[in-house]
């Protein structure tokens, strides 16, 4: 099986085992990427002839740091070669994985020469000890620890309980780092602050951890900070790492609730809110006029109508300002719970929430609510508004900025667009009727087809007011069923409506195609030539 270095730990491993290393930090597909391209493969040496030389069984490869004397400690310095043979196998290259792996290793070692010893029949060594040390730990509630500290007593050369009592601030100090390093890096950590302004949990990636602490950056907001290590551990963080599979026992669509805003003349709503990638969080409710569906920690990500997720904060603000009135219907849940799922996952699990109980808007509200929003400052922002409004039937939008090739066609459905086409840029004119634009036209109704092999015509110094209601009053793009046609401009204001008499053309050969929805021919014929 294929095995590469991660040039972030230098570790040799397979696709497998650095997927379940990064799980939880990393999606399966990221790592697979990860894997492909950036680690390195671990090429086994060739020969002349090129191809792949098996080690001989008496060959011994460079020996590896560290390996010799920890297999002395261990009982099997005899299987020296045979262990350099399995690591030059295998890829590794560090002492740590065949540490890891021994447990695979040893029956290999014995098939090789059933003279292995077992484990636990090897000659014992002594055990380092400190006397009366782990009944010290027990009564400080660290009895757990007793091993690391056994460990660091050792390399230090203690070997008082007193010694080890006087210095014991430090030897935690070193405990903690060594814990950190080893298990922290690239993980999710809650991070719940117990003094100070900030008081609460929130959720962080670390990043790296030095002697100076650990650098954390914070998922709400992708803020980086450096936690002092004597801070940790109730001093004034708790610092515990996410378990991916308890990310997955609650569902976002679990997290989330609906509820309404409460806001009193004179006490507003009593909030105070905070910023971040997913709304604004509820840092303070107030007792005026209180809040039922509201609570610290929580984070309003939608009210009335407003989508709050991955905004920035003006926008945020804006919106928040907008839709702000008492009994307003609002969509929260708990920050720290939220920000473990992806941000996609949420906003489909809040646009999911709100369609399925909340109303629609008609489409003659449409633009007015778009127009009124304050947030909406650019012909951009209004496309996206009303792509997403919810409907109550499907229609077609097609709008124009002020600015040149500002223009968009976009076939709605209830919840968001079915395609939008944007202003080409390569040609004068984008043209809608009542077929989809990525369909051709029926037959029964060639208006789309007729109007754009007259723009062709007309071109594009000819494409004025009076030209484009030259077009618009060609048949069949005005028929009998043409109520009133409306030339405008975006650009300067410019409007001009009429109410429409239309009947069918002494001579429909003569009109662009030939149409056999409204009039009666004397024969099908085909489309006439432009």
């Amino acid at each position: 099986m294929e095995k590469r270095t991660d040039p972030y730990d230098g570790k040799t491993q397979t696709l497998q085992e650095m997927i379940q290393k990064y799980q939880g930090v990393y999606s399966k597909s990221e790592v697979e990427s990860y894997f492909q391209s950036e680690c390195t493969v671990v090429v086994a040496p060739k020969s002349k002839a090129g191809y792949v030389t098996p080690a001989a069984p008496s060959s011994v490869a460079p020996e590896m740091e560290g390996l010799r004397a920890w297999l002395k400690q261990e009982g099997y310095e005899k299987y020296l070669t045979q262990v350099q043979h399995w690591c030059e196998e295998n890829g590794a290259v560090m002492l740590e994985e065949v540490q890891e792996n021994w447990d695979d290793i040893l029956p290999e070692l014995k098939d090789l020469s059933p003279e292995v010893p077992k484990k636990e029949e090897k000659a014992s060594k002594p055990s380092f000890a400190v006397a009366g040390l782990e009944e010290w730990l027990e009564e400080i509630d660290l009895e757990e620890y007793l091993e690391d500290v056994l460990e660091w007593c050792e390399e230090h050369h203690v070997v008082r309980l007193k010694e080890i009592q006087v210095k014991w601030e430090g030897i935690l100090q070193d405990l903690k780092l060594k814990t950190a390093k080893e298990q922290l890096p690239g993980k999710k950590v809650s991070v719940r602050v117990l003094v100070g302004k900030w008081q609460g949990t929130y959720m962080a990636l670390v990043l790296n951890v030095t002697d100076a602490g650990i650098r954390i950056k914070h998922l709400e907001d992708d803020f980086e900070e450096t936690l002092p290590l004597d801070a940790l551990g109730g001093g004034k963080y708790l610092l515990e790492p996410v378990d991916s599979d308890e990310e997955e026992e609650m569902e976002v669509k679990d997290l989330l609730r609906k509820g309404r805003l409460s806001v009193a003349t004179g006490d507003g709503a009593g909030l105070e809110l905070r910023w971040v990638k997913l709304g604004y969080a509820v840092d303070q409710v107030l007792p005026k006029p209180g809040q039922r569906d509201l609570h610290p920690g929580d984070v309003i990500l939608w009210i009335n109508g407003m989508s709050l997720l991955a905004l920035d904060e003006d926008t945020v603000t804006d919106r928040f300002s907008e839709a702000f009135g008492d009994h307003v219907p609002l969509v929260a849940g708990k920050l720290s719970e939220l920000m473990k799922h992806p941000m996609e996952k949420i906003q489909k699990e809040v646009q999911s929430l709100v369609a399925s109980k909340s109303g629609v808007i008609s489409q003659m509200l449409v633009f007015r609510r778009a127009f009124e929003t304050p947030s909406i400052s650019s012909f951009e922002d209004f496309v996206d508004n009303v792509t997403h409004t919810r409907l109550a039937a499907p229609f077609y939008i097609v709008a124009a900025g002020s600015k040149p090739k500002q223009g968009v066609a976009i076939a709605r459905n209830l919840t968001t667009s079915e395609k939008t086409d944007w202003f080409p840029s390569d040609d004068f004119y984008l043209c809608q009727c009542n077929t989809d634009r990525w369909r051709p036209d029926d037959p029964e109704d060639p208006r789309r087809t007729a109007a754009e092999a007259l723009l062709g015509r007309l071109g594009r110094e000819e494409a004025t007011a009076m030209g484009l209601f030259a077009v618009v009053s060609a048949y069949p793009v005005h028929n009998p069923h043409t109520a009133y046609t409306a030339v405008m401009s975006a650009a300067t204001g410019e409007l001009h409506a009429y109410v429409r008499e239309a009947s069918c053309p002494v001579d429909p050969y003569a009109s662009v195609v030939l149409d056999r929805r409204y009039c009666l021919k004397k024969d099908p014929g085909v489309l006439i030539s432009i």
